[in-house]
């Protein structure tokens, strides 16, 4: 029983780690989303109000930002983007355009002030909302608490198989520790699927990577699963083969 547990902690601070937890897996998942494509649409059509036309910021300008913000969660820093290379250049664009149209300075300048919020305001909306503010200051105490219960499950493991080899019942007890353990893993993916997508869709910007960030998870999940069970199967036809031998 003590093996199964600890292998079922094991299992889900390892899945934690290489999804949740792990920077490039979240920058991936949502430079790859819908999410970049909808700040550029926003931005794009907001700006058509004051005549400012063609692509106002581009899909690898779009993913640098998401990149810098999740980076900055990760390291625990609250968001804070550099928009000046894309101010400037809009700025540029909308005092080029007015100027087309004889509009004087001084209004020039009040637009582009304009222009400049509503990019900043749909940036922000978009990547600074109230849940990825909670993850970016509740990451650091679950990255302590994977580590610790990977550290407390893989010596707990590690006990098991020590008793295992001195008791000669290691092939015994660890094909059905890996085996239950998986099989009862693969049950808690099935319920962890519309719990996670739950959690991620209350969010307006989370919104748009519930489906692909979920079955990506699982996936992992599921090859974690598959590599345990692999485990289990190989230790049951050894045990098989070590029986006939024996008869």
């Amino acid at each position: 029983m003590v093996g199964i547990l600890s292998m079922l902690v094991m299992m889900f601070c390892l899945l934690l780690n290489t999804t949740v937890l792990n920077e490039k897996f979240v920058a991936d998942e949502i430079t790859q989303s819908a999410v970049g494509g909808e700040i550029q649409s926003q931005i794009n059509s907001n700006l058509s109000q004051f005549g400012v036309e063609g692509e106002a910021i581009s899909k690898k300008q779009t993913n640098e930002l998401l990149q810098t913000a999740v980076k900055q969660v990760y390291e625990g820093r609250p968001i804070k983007l550099d928009l000046s290379d894309i101010l400037n250049n809009l700025e540029d664009n909308t005092t080029n355009t007015l100027s087309n149209y004889g509009v004087s300075g001084s209004v020039s300048g009040s637009l582009t002030d304009s222009v400049n919020s509503a990019v900043t305001n749909i940036i922000n909306s978009k990547i600074n909302t109230p849940a990825v503010n909670q993850f970016e200051s509740r990451i650091k105490l679950m990255r302590t608490l994977v580590i610790v219960g990977l550290i407390i499950s893989v010596a707990l493991v590690f006990m098991v198989v020590l008793y295992d080899l001195f008791t000669h019942t290691l092939l015994r007890d660890f094909r059905w520790i890996t085996l239950i353990s998986g099989g009862l893993f693969a049950l808690f993916l099935n319920f962890l699927k519309p719990l996670i997508h739950e959690v991620i869709s209350t969010d307006v910007t989370m919104n748009s990577l519930a489906t692909p960030i979920v079955n990506d998870i699982l996936q992992q999940g599921y090859w974690l699963t598959a590599g345990v069970v692999t485990i289990g199967l190989v230790l049951l036809v050894m045990s098989l083969l070590r029986r006939r031998r024996r008869a």
